[in-house]
């Protein structure tokens, strides 16, 4: 899922692979708190937190 929003995000813009870019990145780490609310259905994060650290 969050490979699949990358590319919907990233890739037709600027053409940046899921398999570039960094685990740590900021844009990486909130696609994967993106596919983690559209897996779960809604979910409540804010900005730079990890899906982890969510409550």
């Amino acid at each position: 899922m969050a490979q699949k929003i990358w590319e919907d995000l990233f890739g037709a813009r600027d053409g940046r692979s899921w398999s570039e870019a960094s685990r740590q990145s900021p844009e990486k780490s909130y696609v994967y708190q993106m596919a983690a609310a559209a897996l779960m259905g809604s979910i409540l994060f804010e900005p730079g937190s990890s899906v982890s650290q969510v409550n």
